[in-house]
């Protein structure tokens, strides 16, 4: 097997949707492919026809419970970048593989339906292309590497060219998160198309031609025009012409040419107003924010050289029609006046403007004459702006010999068809160029009638009546007079004189002193030549074969924008030969297909829009409201997990604990001996977590009653500190292979008998916000049955462990994550970016005391202050309206202070102070309440999980936005920030919560901190590396938590007992079953002398429940005096055992003299101390056990006989339903009242249907877990039997909680009462748990019908007849 493998083994986690990989060879890691499938068919049972062969991956994302991954199935080698080892495909066959999930409940709503099949809808086929080793999203050449700059600016340029062009970039972060972002390749949109040529002297070379469509303003014709939010305009598109030659040495000289081409860059747009006549151009109030930002982005982008002298010019060549009473003409005074003041805003931004009406000059002069017009106009701008040159070494090495030093931007209305012959005809006279300065060969040699002048000769072939406009005129009609004047924009003038061509170009300005024999102009001398003399001087195969590759660009941008071919496209062929190019077939199809995409335009335009936005992630939170921002996690997955003590089994054989815990179908049943009722699984989880739900699967025979009758969760993250989290939960019968979800999250706030739907509170007031812990490691599940009605064998299913990582990035974005960890009053401050917004946020948080416990407060008197700052009379009868702005500002003075909102309260009625009339929520109008809760949940909750810190920011035009005026928007936005430093502190101590410092915990992710330790110990690879082995005992520490013993070594950090304690012991749990040869002990910095070395008692086990084996005691000191710091000791096995536990007991050595401790690396003696135990790191080394994660049950027949009678038995009682005599409903529907009739006094249990809103819970979109339905069971005491009404007396006598887990719709759920419920009435109550943020769309169609009305039965357990 090769050291590293590149054959991966992904797979999709059934419940979630989650991509999981497994680092192991033979597992997740193979040698071939053909090994990979083989072990698929071993493990899984895959046949060859369940293989679908594709060329790459483009994505994989979760859509409306759909797990979806989009495959390229054909593809076709477009193009072969310079060096020849890069090859670009074009996807000529896309597919989208769908898996629907089982997790339980309805996951999307019919809209979301509607919106994923349009999704899938979508064909990526012919007009995206892929590259496998190369990032395309820079142009060739223009990387900023190539220049002197810093590494953080190349990786911020690069990602403003992937920002900009890669199309798959939301399909491919789960890739990126596991750090395999390589094997989802990069889609871009566009084409490529290369091919091979000989110039004229035989020379052998090659020609490309790259354009890339931007995605910042996508979308169809009338609908993405002009600018949007992003300041980008629509159809945007970068071009590049790429041509490169091999010499002898091997080593390739290459030259690339980069336009760009889009729409007019001010806000403006069109609208259709009947299916004849052109479309109605509309110009917004403000069209012209934005244009400057769009073109200093342009400039950032391409202007490389930043310390060279010059500007950076960027020409637009508007070939919009500016001739009188044309409609293009109010669009074209537009863009000149946003240009001027793009101009005046940014006065480094060197922006030029040159008009050519295309088609007013065609149709005036002609094809022919149009051209040699046009080449004529921007000869002086081509020139200055040039292209790059550079080469291509044998080892890879791209060096830039010459930049571009400006750019061309093409635009006409829609950057299609005008726009594509421009790039033409201006690209093929720059191929003439860089082919010079490659030394080809391609056009015959220069004669003496190129080089006559234009000031003698004009506009060869061209009258100087019909010769074009100079760059910034235009003409114009007088109305009164019906003469023609010309405006010059340049100057803002206006003239009856027709200008000459050669006098007022802005581009030409610097050209009329050059002179015609200069060599630059000699250079550049095709663009002076006429049509006839370019034909006759160029190679006619390369001009054949670049125009045939422009067709082909033509028509893909167009179909892209349009859903046609592009027009006009005959004008090309007028360079192959003397054949007209307008002919009566060209006009003919012109005419057809402006009737295409008009049609296009009214039909089809509006479902291809939404197609677009919806692969490209545009409007997610809209079209899937159920679309999880946070990742969700199957922590109970094999290998990752494992039970720690076995499950007791009928049978002797060797079984797999692992079935219990994988998603898989077993054609077994986990049957238990029939004298054990109660099974306890205890589950270590993959990494340390904070547990969302629990799913459970039901599974049983014939009889129902032989799954669990109740459960119970305890969780923690040791086995010695785990707490309840749910008591006693009955667990309901129901079909076998029916999936529950239970939650065990915490609420905010107690359950309500009736659910509120109405607007919430802006933040919560009266409660504080609910801490979350994400260091739950240990997950123990009880079931029970119920001996009244069970049949003698309890049978388990799968149970699976869902929620949020503490740990959710790959271990090179961990070390960037914590590489930035400063001190802070004993504590350290969370991770954030090194963004300004987040330095600024930091420096903030810096104010306030994070350490927990201290009691120390910033500010005194605090209720003085709040009194004085709001005033006395607040309280009695004496007491005044509180503006927002002032509660408010109490609410920003009591997080201040670190008070809670209990003690707040305490506080202000102490001092006769109502807390009601502090509540801001009261004050917000309910309209607003909405908009300024998504930004609370999207900036603050979420980051109380530790995710996203770059979106910890707090902005007051937010609030603005929200409709608040400029005050109290202020004031909102520093409650918001100081809520902010509360969530950010909480979750830094709920990391570790008994460490004052977890600055140690968090720096032992920083892997290489000390580069001459890591480099000392990289050939060790121990097999209790946290988090992937773990503690599963809490160890006492002084400073940094004991995980530190199994963190990867790099740093100089270690775990010291606290004073007093003379042994203690650790039990590691390894990462998997191995074959253990050595323990390893790194001494920390302090090193050992003979008083502190601790002796090490070892005992190994494959099991917590079985008896553990001494291997012995080991003296870690062993002959020495003492041992110097980071010093590893090894002890080897005299044989490797197999074992899964270690129990590692640390005792120090009997002395009756303190040790004096080395000194420390700053120079400080500490002096005389008691001895304590530390170290460093432990370290195990052996082989480990790749165990088979489907390996089957060594079943023989009399146990597969057993299983079989145990499924196919009855239980012994029936349950027959009661009719009651009179139901009465209230709270619309959530509360019945059920009457038993004569006879009946008590009733066993009761049946639950699941109706479509209760079914309707997502349990995929939450942060904060299952939204919970409980159902609450009591009897009442009746007055009286008449009327329809039923009066209370007394209080309830009995109460039973009944939680209703997420199941499909329809469902039928069974409560079996462990005692029966007696009474003449029985009450059933809805109830609903609000949850910390009430609008995420737990129900995607609303819990406004949450009813009980005809869903729930009652029922009494009878002996079956025989």
């Amino acid at each position: 097997v090769p050291k590293d493998p590149q054959t991966r083994l992904m797979r999709l986690d059934p419940l979630t949707g989650e991509l999981q990989v497994h680092e192991a060879r033979g597992i997740g890691r193979f040698a071939s492919e053909a090994a990979a499938c083989q072990a698929m068919k071993t493990r899984h049972g895959a046949k060859d026809g369940d293989f679908l062969r594709a060329k790459c991956i483009l994505g994989a994302k979760v859509v409306a419970g759909q797990a979806l991954v989009l495959v390229a199935v054909r593809t076709r080698v477009c193009a072969t970048l310079p060096g020849g080892t890069h090859e670009v495909l074009a996807v000529e066959e896309s597919r989208w593989i769908t898996t629907t999930l089982r997790a339980p409940g309805k996951n999307a709503s019919k809209e979301e339906k509607k919106k994923l099949n349009a999704l899938l809808d979508h064909s990526l086929d012919g007009m995206h292309f892929v590259c496998l080793t190369e990032d395309l999203s820079a142009p060739f050449g223009s990387s900023p590497e190539q220049v002197e700059t810093s590494s953080g600016e190349v990786e911020a340029h690069m990602h403003n060219f992937r920002n900009e062009f890669v199309w798959n970039a939301l399909w491919k972060e789960s890739f990126h998160h596991l750090g395999l972002g390589r094997h989802c390749q990069t889609l871009y949109q566009g084409l490529v198309e290369s091919r091979t040529l000989v110039d004229r002297m035989g020379t052998e070379w090659h020609y490309c031609l790259l354009s890339k469509r931007s995605k910042l303003h996508p979308g169809t014709r009338y609908i993405a025009r002009g600018l949007n939010q992003e300041n980008s305009p629509g159809n945007e598109v970068e071009c590049q012409q790429l041509v490169w030659k091999l010499d002898d040495s091997g080593k390739t000289h290459w030259s690339n040419l980069i336009w760009r081409r889009g729409t007019v860059p001010i806000w403006w747009g069109q609208e259709i107003k009947s299916t004849m006549g052109e479309a109605l151009i509309t110009v917004s109030d403000t069209p012209y924010q934005g244009t400057e930002k769009y073109f200093q982005r342009i400039k950032h982008l391409y202007h490389l050289d930043s310390q060279a002298q010059g500007t950076f010019p960027l020409t637009c060549i508007n070939l919009l029609r500016c001739s009188p009473g044309k409609p293009e003409l109010l669009l074209s005074e537009h863009f000149h006046q946003g240009v001027r003041v793009a101009k005046t805003k940014s006065k480094d931004l060197d922006l030029r403007m040159l008009n050519f009406d295309w088609h007013g000059n065609v149709k005036s002069m002609g094809e022919t004459d149009a051209v040699e017009g046009f080449w004529s106009s921007i000869h002086s701008c081509a020139k200055e702006a040039g292209y790059q040159v550079g080469e291509l070494s044998n080892d890879g090495k791209l060096v830039t010999k010459q930049l571009q030093q400006g750019m061309l931007r093409f635009n006409c209305a829609d950057s299609l068809d005008r726009t594509n012959l421009a790039s033409f005809f201006y690209c093929i006279q720059l191929l003439v160029e860089q082919c010079k300065a490659l030394g080809l060969t391609i056009a015959a040699p220069q004669d003496a009638y190129s080089t006559e002048t234009v000031e003698t000769q004009g506009f060869q072939g061209v009258s100087a009546a019909h010769a074009p406009l100079p760059p910034g005129w235009e003409a114009r009609l007088d109305n009164s007079s019906g003469r023609t004047f010309y405006v010059d924009h340049n100057t803002r003038t206006t003239t009856w004189k027709r200008p000459s061509p050669m006098v007022g170009s802005v581009c030409d300005e610097k050209d009329q002193s050059s002179s015609p024999t200069n060599s630059a102009e000699v250079a550049y001398g095709l663009f002076r030549q006429s049509v006839q003399r370019f034909r006759a001087r160029v190679s006619p195969a390369v001009v054949s074969t670049v125009a045939d590759i422009f067709l082909l660009n033509g028509d893909l941008n167009a179909m892209c924008y349009t859903g046609s071919k592009a027009m006009h496209s005959s004008v090309i062929n007028i360079l192959k030969g003397p054949k007209k190019s307008a002919s009566r077939l060209a006009l003919a199809s012109n005419a057809a297909i402006s009737v295409q995409r008009r049609y296009l335009n009214m039909v089809e335009d509006s479902s291809r829009q939404l197609q677009i936005e919806l692969f490209l992630g545009m409007g997610w939170r809209e079209y899937f409201p159920t679309v999880l921002r946070q990742r969700r996690h199957v922590l109970s997955r094999p290998p990752g997990a494992f039970l720690l003590k076995p499950v007791p089994f009928f049978s002797s054989a060797r079984v797999s604990l692992d079935a219990l815990l994988l998603p898989v179908e077993p054609l077994f049943q986990w049957m238990c001996p029939a004298d054990i009722g109660q099974v306890s699984l205890y589950i270590l989880l993959s990494q340390p977590c904070c547990v969302r739900y629990i799913n459970i699967t039901a599974r049983h025979g014939v009889a129902d009653t032989a799954s669990p009758h109740r459960f119970s969760i305890r969780m923690g993250p040791y086995l010695d500190q785990m707490h309840d989290a749910g008591k006693d939960i009955l667990l309901p019968r129901t079909e076998s292979g029916m999936s529950m979800a239970f939650s065990v999250s915490k609420r905010s706030g107690k359950a309500e008998g009736r659910a509120s739907c109405g607007p919430k509170a802006l933040y919560p007031f009266r409660h504080d916000p609910v801490h979350t812990d994400f260091l739950t490691r240990i997950v123990c599940l009880t079931f029970a049955d119920l001996p009244a009605t069970g049949i003698g064998n309890l049978m388990l299913g799968e149970v699976e462990i869902v929620g949020d990582c503490l740990f959710k990035k790959t271990e090179r974005e961990i070390t960037e994550l914590f590489s930035d960890i400063t001190k802070l009053d004993g504590t350290v401050n969370a991770p954030y970016p090194k963004s300004p917004e987040a330095r600024e946020l930091k420096g903030k948080l810096e104010q306030c005391n994070l350490e927990e416990g201290t009691g120390n407060c910033p500010y005194k008197d605090t209720v003085l202050d709040l009194k004085r700052q709001l005033g006395l009379g607040l309280h009695g009868r004496h007491s005044r309206d509180v503006s927002l702005e002032e509660c408010l500002s109490a609410e920003i003075l009591r997080l201040k202070a670190g008070i809670s909102c209990a003690e707040r309260d305490q506080l202000l009625v102490a001092n006769e102070m109502e807390p009601r009339m502090l509540d801001p929520n009261r004050l917000i109008p309910a309209s607003k309440v909405t908009d300024i809760r998504d930004l609370y949940t999207e900036f603050v909750e979420r980051d109380l999980t530790g995710q996203d810190f770059e979106s910890m920011q707090v902005r007051v035009d937010h609030f603005q936005k929200a409709g608040l005026i400029n005050a109290v928007g202020e004031k909102a936005a520093l409650l918001l920030e100081q809520l902010l430093k509360q969530a950010a502190a909480n979750m830094q101590q709920r990391l570790f919560k008994e460490s004052r410092s977890t600055r140690h915990f968090l720096e032992l992710l920083q892997k290489g901190k000390d580069s001459e330790l890591k480099h000392r110990f990289q050939h060790l690879c121990s097999l209790a590396e946290y988090p992937a082995a773990s503690l599963i005992n809490r160890v006492p520490h002084s400073k940094a938590p004991a995980e530190v013993l199994l963190c990867p070594v790099g740093h100089q950090f270690g775990w010291m007992a606290p004073a007093g304690l003379k042994e203690i012991e650790l039990v590691i749990a390894l990462s998997s079953e191995a074959q253990i040869e050595q323990i390893g002990i790194l001494a920390d910095r302090l090193g050992y002398s003979k008083s502190d070395c601790p002796v090490v008692d070892l005992f190994v086990g494959t099991t917590l429940a079985g008896s553990r084996q001494r291997i012995g005691s080991w003296n870690v000191l062993g002959n020495h005096d003492k041992i110097t710091p980071h010093a590893l000791t090894f002890f080897t096995f005299a044989s490797p055992t197999r074992c899964r536990f270690l129990w590692l007991l640390f005792r120090l050595p009997k002395s009756d003299l303190p040790a004096l401790i080395d000194a420390e690396p700053n120079g400080r003696i500490p002096g005389a101390a008691e001895p304590r135990l530390h170290a460093g790191r432990v370290i195990v080394l052996g082989k480990a056990i790749q165990s088979s994660l489907d390996e089957a049950m060594r079943l023989g027949a009399s146990d597969h006989l057993r299983i079989k009678r145990a499924v196919e038995t009855q239980m012994h009682l029936t349950r027959s339903f009661v009719t009651p005599m009179m139901e009465d409903l209230s709270h619309g529907g959530r509360t019945i009242d059920m009457m038993l009739p004569q006879g009946v006094e008590w009733v066993s249990g009761f049946q639950l249907t699941v109706s479509a809103v209760m079914g309707a819970r997502n349990i995929l979109c939450t942060e904060y877990g299952i939204p919970t339905l409980s159902i609450r069971v009591s009897t009442r005491a009746l007055q009286g039997a008449q009327g329809s009404q039923m009066l209370e007396q007394g209080a309830d006598s009995q109460a039973i909680h009944c939680q209703v887990p997420v199941v499909r719709e329809g469902a039928l759920l069974l409560y079996d009462f462990t005692q029966p419920l007696q009474g003449s009435c029985i009450r059933f109550e809805l109830m609903v748990h609000q949850m910390p943020a009430p609008d995420v769309p737990y129900w995607p169609s609303g819990p406004g019908n949450l009813s009980l009305a005809g869903l729930v039965r009652m029922y009494c357990f009878r002996p079956r007849k025989q």
